[in-house]
C-alpha cells in the first residue's frame, strides 16, 4: 500500500471515529441536561466545543495561523 492511499485511509477512518465520538457527547449532553447537572453539560460542551474545533482543523476549514496583510 502507499503512504498516499494509506493516509487517505487513515484520514477517513479518523474523521469518522471523530463523528462517532461526537455523536456519544451529544447523547452525553442531553443526559447531562435531563437531569439538570450542568457541571456535567459544562464538561461536555468542552469537549463538543474540541470535537468541533478537531474536525474543522482536519478538514481545513479553520486557519490556525496569523494572516498579516499589507
Amino acid at each position: 500500500m502507499d503512504i498516499d492511499r494509506l493516509r487517505e485511509t487513515e484520514s477517513q477512518s479518523l474523521l469518522s471515529n471523530i463523528v462517532a465520538l461526537r455523536h456519544r457527547l451529544f447523547a452525553m449532553m442531553d443526559a447531562a441536561e435531563e437531569v439538570m447537572d450542568t457541571a456535567a453539560a459544562q464538561r461536555v460542551a468542552g469537549q463538543l466545543h474540541r470535537n468541533f474545533e478537531l474536525t474543522g482543523k482536519l478538514l481545513g476549514d479553520l486557519n490556525t495561523g496569523t494572516t498579516i496583510t499589507n
